[in-house]
């Protein structure tokens, strides 16, 4: 029949023999009636039913009925899995205040490009509606709170200074952050997948002391949170039992163990961390060891922590990295024996015979450009810190000296990282900085006597000859003044007073030279230059007559200025160096703490012998004990490996301090914060004599250390391609004061080395993770703890306590240190917020001041703190406009030119003064310093008077 069997005759249009008749069904006609019988041919009553066609239809409708059932058994069989991938990654802001998370992004491009592939999906949305694996990655930064808990970083711009500080009451949310059991709640929740698997890396910070983080030993706290979602679980299924889903299961993978790092590098995969690269890999299908083409939790486990310890073992740390798995309420590790029977090593998914793509691979090697840039802004950057005249960049500008130094070491970081652009940005920043660094520091103060005689005079050591700059421009000085004026009244005057007037010149320029320079000290030394100018003019009138008495007073006058001067030389030499010791001892600082881990030699004796100083009660700071720190640094032979250079380092700093309280005393004049008792007898000889001494010793020490770190620098030039090389090369490169070219190197070589390192890795040995210890969270928060007491003249109460929650951490039982641990980080962190806030309210309440002594008192302070600030608290300073080193500097030249103003309206003989005292009233006016418009409108009266008088 046409249309039942393709247009061909049927058995039913046969005529008996199967060969098919001659006769055709009308167009359109469908019977089941013989051709040729079409009365006689119906059958009658249940024979007229078409069985044949009946039980075909049935069978269809079977096999179909199976084909569904059987793929709905065969979704549910332990192979056959559809996996839901879900990233949920948190990706830092770049700035200066927070620590950037960069392999994040690259682990993020490398999962999501296994896409489609062996029945993954990766998805970003909701993914809790529904029923099948679930494997959840989690990446973010993680802080600790004031009561040691953790707080993860779930936000691209979290505000750690706004967290509540330990005796501050904590809110139910804070802003940026969660608790870590909310935030894997939130990451989990209540999934109805009857399977989850989560991949935690939050350990990717390995320390940042600004944030309080000491060390990453927050596994209790994971497994304690993990416990809480899976009790929370049983209990849910419990009440569904009857008709509800399986208990849920839950495990959780770790990036690293306790106390570890998790490891990153731009060279692995597309810049991506050894956890999230080895994890790729897994889902990718290398992870399935019986090779039955299904992956379960355990094959996983075991790929991903052999590979990334591999991995760290080969390039990073011979120590390795070790992954844990945390499940209910026990830890593994993925070299324990695991039971593959076990329920928690339930079917991840079904590995597909179809390849999987690679991973994307990492960028080019940085431009050549970028690294000649580094290196000349670099050269750019010590040629200002050892250029004396006029004063090194740390001593005038310390906060845009701090800014500088970070924003070319985050260009190193991000020339590491393969990120040009940004890279870019920080090295045009840099630019930046170097010029506001190299620019006139008083742009507003514009008459040329001013920016001739004086200016050029404040950087004026006064210990060695000095000169004036050239200018070009035509100014007459008082020197220059006095001797036209002898000149021009010689014949009226013997002959015998001809060396008399000679030295009458001298004296006039070292009356200048004392008094201009001594910018930053003239509150201390002068009363005494009033008493040399009133013997000076004496003089001059007596000259001016032919009296050769004098001499007499010419004596008088030049002992009074050398005395000023010498106080003023050892005060400013002082000064100068114990702001070298502040810009500096900060990245000494963090060099120490960060030393090789690998091989932490004489840190557990540093340790110990702080903690003792503590039970004999030592006096901190003292000159006893800076000789017992010398006497335990003593080496044959320089290595900077052992406990020794670190008690050097222990030294200076104790050395800074006295510097601190030393000046503090010196430069007082009045009862306050730093001297509590007055100045007495401060500027005594004595006294003078003890800084010098100070300053010698110290400057012996910073020297020795200096010098060790170039000669390290150049060492690891040399060094093999092996990991405690290319950590080495990290540790050097945070000395910020080595030579641009060996800097420029020892970049390069490191960013060869790792990629050398990760090409060549060969099978390695499996390591047990380190045992938890006191050291290295003890080791930093020592360094820490030391580099905010710098700038501090008195016993803080708050510095003392975190002294005190250090030395009880050596106390603590295995259990309890991790969390006192934190709660010190904790500390830390708001004592670091705490001097930046001390700073800026300082800065501010000069205004409200009503006496120049207060205010200065109060400038002076905050100058001094803010030096040692984190250099991202000086970038922060500097954008609020607070910067109290530029106050300080306004004020003390503010002071300087009204002095002037005084003594020239003293001396006044017209013209020639009229003029200095109008440009020295104007320039102090432009500085707009309240507290001396008083003073300025005095002068003003006073030289109209002078000049109405002389003109009757």
């Amino acid at each position: 029949v046409p249309g039942e069997s393709g247009g061909r005759p049927s058995w039913r249009d046969s005529g008996g023999d199967g060969a098919g008749g001659d006769w055709q069904r009308p167009e359109g006609v469908r019977s089941c009636r013989r051709p040729g019988d079409e009365e006689n041919s119906r059958p009658a009553g249940s024979s007229r039913i078409r069985w044949r066609q009946v039980f075909k239809s049935l069978a269809a409708a079977t096999v179909t009925a199976g084909c569904v059932a059987l793929a709905v058994w065969l979704l549910l069989l332990p192979g056959c899995v559809q996996t839901k991938l879900a990233p949920v990654v948190a990706s830092i802001a770049d700035t200066p205040q927070l620590p950037p998370n960069l392999p994040v992004a690259g682990d993020l491009e490398a999962l999501k490009s296994l896409d489609s592939h062996n029945g993954i999906r990766t998805e970003f949305q909701d993914t809790r509606n529904d029923r099948h694996v679930l494997v959840i990655y989690l990446s973010a930064l993680w802080v600790p709170d004031a009561q040691g808990g953790v707080l993860v970083m779930d936000s691209r711009n979290p505000r750690p200074d706004d967290l509540p500080g330990p005796k501050q009451s904590q809110p139910t949310t804070q802003q940026g952050f969660r608790s870590l059991a909310a935030y894997l709640a939130q990451a989990i929740g209540d999934a109805p997948q009857q399977n989850t698997l989560v991949l935690l890396d939050l350990c990717q910070l390995r320390t940042d002391w600004r944030i309080g983080v000491l060390e990453n030993d927050i596994e209790k706290e994971i497994q304690d949170a993990i416990n809480s979602l899976s009790r929370g679980s049983q209990e849910n299924s419990a009440k569904e039992a009857s008709t509800g889903p399986a208990s849920k299961n839950l495990a959780v993978i770790l990036s690293c163990s306790r106390g570890e790092h998790s490891w990153a590098s731009p060279h692995l995969g597309n810049g991506q961390t050894a956890f999230g690269f080895s994890l790729r890999e897994a889902l990718a299908g290398k992870a399935d060891e019986d090779h039955n083409n299904r992956l379960t939790v355990y094959e996983l486990f075991r790929h991903v922590g052999s590979q990334t310890n591999h991995w760290v073992q080969q390039n990073r740390d011979r120590g390795g990295q070790h992954p844990v798995l945390v499940t209910g309420d026990k830890t593994v590790a993925y070299l324990d024996p695991l039971d593959n029977n076990d329920p928690l090593n339930f079917p991840i998914l079904q590995v597909g015979t179809t390849e999987v793509p690679d991973a994307p691979a990492s960028k080019s090697s940085p431009p050549k450009a970028d690294l000649d840039t580094l290196q000349k802004l670099w050269a750019e950057r010590n040629a200002l810190q050892a250029n004396s005249n006029p004063a090194p960049a740390f001593h005038h500008d310390p906060l845009r000296w701090q800014e500088l130094t970070l924003r070319l070491q985050r260009a190193e970081h991000w020339i590491f990282w393969n990120q040009p652009r940004t890279a870019s940005n920080e090295l045009d920043r840099a630019r930046t900085l170097l010029k506001q660094l190299t620019a006139e520091r008083f742009p507003g103060v514009r008459s040329p006597f001013v920016r001739q005689a004086v200016l050029p005079r404040l950087v004026d050591p006064l210990s060695a000859p000095f000169s004036l700059p050239e200018t070009g421009e035509e100014v007459v000085g008082p020197e220059d003044h006095l001797q036209d004026i002898l000149e021009r009244t010689r014949s009226t005057r013997p002959g015998e007073t001809g060396d008399l007037a000679t030295r009458a010149v001298q004296i006039r320029g070292l009356a200048e030279r004392a008094t201009s320079g001594a910018f930053g000290t003239l509150h201390l030394v002068q009363p005494t230059l009033v008493s040399a100018d009133r013997d000076r003019r004496k003089a001059e009138d007596l000259l001016f007559v032919g009296d050769k008495t004098a001499s007499t007073a010419m004596q008088s006058a030049e002992t009074q200025l050398q005395q000023a001067m010498r106080i003023r030389s050892t005060l400013y030499s002082a000064m100068l160096f114990r702001n070298r010791l502040h810009s500096e001892l900060p990245d000494l600082g963090r060099w120490a703490a960060s030393h090789n881990v690998s091989r932490p030699a004489g840190q557990q004796e540093v340790i110990d012998d702080l903690v003792d100083s503590f039970d004999r009660r030592e006096e901190w700071p003292s000159a006893a004990r800076v000789e017992i720190l010398l006497e335990k640094g003593q080496q044959k032979k320089e290595d900077l490996s052992g406990a020794p250079v670190h008690f050097r380092l222990l030294a200076l700093f104790e050395q800074a301090h006295l510097l601190d309280r030393q000046l503090a005393s010196c430069l007082s004049v009045s009862p306050g914060e730093d001297n509590p008792t007055g100045p007495g007898a401060v500027l005594s000889a004595q006294s003078l004599k003890q800084l010098q001494d100070l300053v010698a010793g110290a400057q012996t020490g910073l020297a020795r250390l200096r010098d060790a770190l170039g000669t390290e620098g150049k060492r690891c030039l040399g060094l093999p391609d092996q990991p405690e090389s290319w950590r080495d090369i990290q540790d050097i490169l945070r000395h910020t004061n080595l030579d641009a070219a060996t800097r420029r190197q020892l970049v390069q070589r490191s960013i060869s080395m790792s990629r050398k390192l990760g090409s060549d890795s060969a099978s390695g040995g499996q390591t047990k993770p380190r045992p938890p210890s006191s050291g290295p969270g003890m080791w930093h928060a020592l360094w820490a703890i030391k580099v905010l007491s710098l700038g501090r003249v008195t016993d803080d109460p708050s510095l003392l306590a975190a002294w005190n929650s250090w030395r009880s951490v050596k106390e603590k039982s295995d259990t309890e240190r991790p969390g006192t641990l934190r709660k010190l980080g904790a500390e830390i962190r708001q004592l670091s917020l705490t001097k930046r806030q001390v700073v800026e309210r300082l800065a501010a309440e000069v205004k409200q001041q009503d006496t120049v002594d207060t205010a200065r008192a109060m400038l002076q302070r905050a100058d001094r703190i803010a030096r040692s600030l984190p250099a991202s608290d000086a970038v922060h300073v500097l954008g609020g406009g607070m910067d109290p080193a530029l106050a300080l500097r306004r004020f003390q030249l503010a002071e300087l030119l009204f002095a002037q103003a005084g003594r020239y309206v003293e001396d006044f003989w017209q013209g020639w003064f009229t003029r200095a005292a109008g440009a020295c009233i104007a320039g102090g006016t432009s500085l707009e310093v309240p507290l001396f418009g008083q003073r300025a409108k005095e002068l003003e009266k006073l030289l109209k008077q002078r000049t109405t008088l002389a003109e009757e």
